[in-house]
């Protein structure tokens, strides 16, 4: 499951800092923090896109400045082996 926050520049910023954030060069540190959108999006994809969230496996998260807010979640699934090839 891979995870992306990506969040509005503040405007009061300077063209310059504006500019460094959408660069990545300055990466959003405030409240939130990433847990709390990762938490959210694995509660809001529970019993949809998975069973339980403990099928996670594997994580990836990111918060980020963008121009275009937003959350971008991908999960991947695993092939688990049927029954016989389990024994």
């Amino acid at each position: 499951m891979s995870v992306v926050v990506s969040l509005p520049v503040p405007q009061s910023w300077s063209g310059k800092k504006q500019k460094q954030a959408l660069a990545g060069e300055i990466m959003p540190t405030k409240r939130p923090d990433l847990g709390n959108y990762v938490k959210a999006a694995e509660d809001a994809l529970n019993g949809v896109v998975f069973l339980d969230d403990s099928q996670v496996t594997f994580q990836t998260a990111s918060k980020i400045y963008a121009d275009k807010p937003g959350l971008r979640i991908e999960v991947a699934s695993y092939a688990m082996p049927d029954e016989e090839t389990r024994k």
